[in-house]
This record gives structure tokens, C-alpha cells and sequence, in this order.
């Protein structure tokens, strides 16, 4: 479908809605042949080791918000007293992270970020740094305890975060090249 179409239809939408859409990750031509290869690359992969799809731990984290709130525009309150009562609302909510891993056999994690405050656990934000501390104290740990270091496929997104120099070293020395998927290694 051509942009303009897509622009059209998308304005006409916001007109109606009030929300924003945005693409996010989204596929160009540019990319078939690189999905091509990659699909050749696995299928060669699968033919000289069939139990390959079963060892790749698929990785990913995610952002899980900690406060509700409710939806005044579908929501009625029938009320005594008067409904336009302020309630003041933080301007982001308090959300925690989670990773986690998973093979076709088990599970590593979930593990979340956080750091120790002076009153106790303290959420943050993921960084190069950080990831780097999980994948070191954690997940090679978790995936020495099940005996599968050296047969693991380790697939992973490629945010920044994940392809920080500190991180790529770590990769490199525990999977090797041939045993990472993921942005800015042989296997994207």
C-alpha cells in the first residue's frame, strides 16, 4: 500500500480516535533479502543438526506498570458528592522490569531490574551495564546449572542496550559468533 494511502487513512483514524499510532519496527524492502538468507542460513543449520531449533533461548523484557488507573472516558460515577473532585495522578506510573529466557526445554529467570536503595530494592532503567550484570550473574549461572552452555542458540532483539560493546564481548565468549541471533552478530 502506498505512504500516502497509509497517511490518509491513518489521519482519518486520529480524527475519529484519540490515540497515535506509530510504527515501531516495521519491514522495508531492503529486509527480504536479508530474511532469505537468514532462512536459508537456518534451514542449512537444521539440516546438519536437527535438535538446532530445540536449543535456542529465546530472550526478551518487559515493562509491567504497578499502578491501575481508570479510563474516565468509559467510566460512570454516580455519585453523592461531586464527581469533578482533582485527583492528582503521577505523570508516568511505577512500572518494573522483567527478562526472562526460555528454550523448548525450561526456562531461565524471570529476573528483575532493580538496584538496592537505601531503604530497600529500588526499580531502574535497563542499560548496557546492566544487562551486561544479568546475563553474567544470572543467566550463565542458570544455564550451567541445566548443562546447556555449550549447545545454547542465543537469540536476543537488538536494542542498544543489547549490543553495547560490554555486552557483545560477553556474547562472544560464552556463545561464540555462530551461536548468537541478534543485530550486529553474523546472524541477525
Amino acid at each position: 500500500m502506498p505512504v500516502s494511502t497509509v497517511r490518509k487513512i491513518s489521519q482519518n483514524i486520529l480524527q475519529c480516535y484519540p490515540f497515535k499510532i506509530t510504527n515501531v519496527q516495521e519491514l522495508a524492502p531492503a529486509d527480504l533479502p536479508k530474511r532469505e538468507a537468514f532462512a536459508l542460513q537456518f534451514l542449512a543449520r537444521m539440516e546438519m543438526d536437527n535438535a538446532c531449533p530445540w536449543n535456542i533461548l529465546w530472550t526478551c523484557e518487559a515493562h509491567f506498570h504497578l499502578q491501575g488507573s481508570v479510563n474516565t472516558q468509559n467510566c460512570r460515577i454516580w455519585a453523592r458528592e461531586n464527581p469533578f473532585q482533582m485527583q492528582p495522578l503521577p505523570l508516568h506510573s511505577q512500572t518494573v522490569t522483567m527478562w526472562c529466557g526460555f528454550t523448548a526445554v525450561f526456562i531461565v529467570g524471570p529476573f528483575f531490574f532493580e538496584k538496592i536503595g537505601p531503604s530497600g530494592p529500588v526499580i531502574c532503567t535497563i542499560n548496557g551495564t546492566r544487562y551486561e550484570s544479568l546475563l553474567r550473574n544470572q543467566l550463565f549461572p542458570g544455564l550451567q546449572q541445566h548443562g546447556c552452555v555449550d549447545s545454547t542458540i542465543f537469540m536476543q532483539d537488538g536494542t542498544p542496550k543489547h549490543i553495547a560493546t560490554p555486552v557483545k564481548q560477553l556474547l562472544n565468549l560464552h556463545f561464540g559468533n555462530d551461536r548468537i541471533i541478534s543485530r550486529h552478530f553474523p546472524t541477525a
